[in-house]
């Protein structure tokens, strides 16, 4: 069964608020440390992790979905649980894009969205090798949870599997207005670590503003992301430590158009457009949002790192089954539009010169541009034949990361090229 709910319900997100109290708490932190030191500590690393990284390895998350229902309604089915780890897969590896974004007009937030390399499945053992189902159903008596602690207690709720191994998501009946929270890293006891999300914005076919995107934020903001307004809730403008995202201002609602610009940023004297197109715009229509930038994605993975805080999720044996990861990898939505277009950029990394191959794509232009969306090279196509094959000379630039771009008439193809 599918829920709706009335479209002029404000849905918000209440991660900060709660990890704010988490970290009042500090139940989880040594003697002489406490919560803040600790979160430095965690924002130091990563800066670290992030200025080494080169490229992104694929990453599997083992996931266990506790699904807790007072009714049939909140009940969710298997296939929708099924459909919304496929979007979540989809999300994480770019499989579709919004061509001609209205607020994206020049492809520049375009030329910036990455293929993250993470991937979910669904866990089969915990962390002493048991069998555990990666659906786990959970009868209460709790019809709405007004009070967030009991969901992840025994007592109505359910407890936490293999914490520092599985990611945990806790399906739930929030108050409709509250999308869900995730607890975000070095933030309270390992025993509460996971996602919470409204089951009303879960895996929802239906709903273009709140059906699939919802959980994809959240797992964003488990794995250290912010929203594009900033790591606080009273700070205006406050920073979301990504370099080639905008800083916004605030939230928005619905897919806005045109040149709908933040009021935190200049460039060159103008206010940036705001990347509404973002996962990390929270209240942005599902059908508005398509990408995680590359700074991002570099944010995760140091998060993922052999010395990150949530290693764990990704270190040795997996704990899910082959065929979950064959699927997780070769995961293609049934809800977003796909592209039967391909980009081909070799050899990747390069040195001295690149070669870009285009199949069932009638081109226009080539571009070459910076990870920050600087234009370094720039051919036009006037033939206007199907398919591409061009070698390029790229040997008077420098060593770094660039994203090559070929544009049609209403079609743009991004691809990552490293220069070495």
């Amino acid at each position: 069964m599918v829920v709706s709910h009335a479209q002029e319900v404000t849905r918000n997100f209440t991660t900060l608020s709660y990890n704010k109290v988490l970290q009042n708490q500090s139940n989880n932190l040594t003697e002489g440390t406490n919560s803040s030191q600790l979160i430095s500590q965690t924002e130091q690393q990563t800066a670290e992790i992030v200025r080494l990284l080169s490229n992104f390895e694929e990453k599997t998350i083992p996931v266990v979905f506790h699904i807790l229902h007072a009714n049939e309604t909140q009940k969710v089915s298997t296939e929708r649980v099924q459909a919304q780890l496929t979007a979540l897969n989809d999300h994480f590896s770019l499989s579709s894009v919004i061509e001609n974004h209205p607020n994206d007009t020049d492809g520049i937030y375009a030329s910036r969205a990455v293929d993250t390399k993470i991937r979910f499945c669904l866990a089969t053992q915990d962390a002493n090798g048991g069998a555990i189902e990666g659906i786990n159903y959970v009868a209460t008596s709790i019809p709405e949870w007004s009070t967030i602690e009991g969901i992840k207690q025994s007592d109505n709720g359910t407890v936490a599997i293999t914490p520092d191994g599985i990611l945990n998501i806790w399906v739930a009946a929030l108050p409709v207005e509250n999308g869900g929270y995730a607890q975000m890293p070095n933030r309270g006891d390992l025993a509460t670590d996971g996602v919470v999300i409204n089951y009303r914005y879960f895996g929802n076919v239906t709903d273009t503003n709140y059906g699939f995107k919802s959980l994809t934020f959240l797992v964003g903001q488990y794995l250290n992301l912010y929203p594009l307004s900033g790591y606080s809730e009273d700070i205006p403008c406050s920073d979301d430590y990504v370099s080639d995202t905008p800083i916004s201002n605030g939230t928005n609602s619905g897919c806005p158009s045109g040149n709908h610009v933040s009021l935190c940023e200049y460039q060159k004297g103008q206010l940036v457009p705001e990347m509404v197109m973002c996962f990390m715009s929270p209240n942005t229509s599902d059908d508005c949002k398509y990408m995680f930038t590359r700074g991002q994605t570099a944010r995760m993975h140091a998060l993922l790192d052999s010395t990150g805080v949530r290693y764990g999720l990704v270190q040795g044996t997996t704990l899910c089954s082959s065929e979950n990861i064959a699927d997780a990898r070769n995961s293609k939505s049934t809800t977003d539009k796909l592209t039967a277009s391909t980009l081909n950029v070799y050899p990747n990394p390069a040195t001295s010169s690149v070669t870009i191959e285009v199949e069932n794509l009638t081109p226009h232009t080539i571009e070459i541009l910076t990870s920050d969306g600087k234009q370094v090279f720039f051919q036009s196509l006037p033939d206007r034949e199907q398919g591409l094959s061009r070698t390029i000379d790229i040997s008077s630039l420098s060593a770094g990361f660039y994203l090559v771009k070929v544009q049609a008439d209403q079609t743009s193809l991004v691809q990552k090229l490293t220069i070495e």
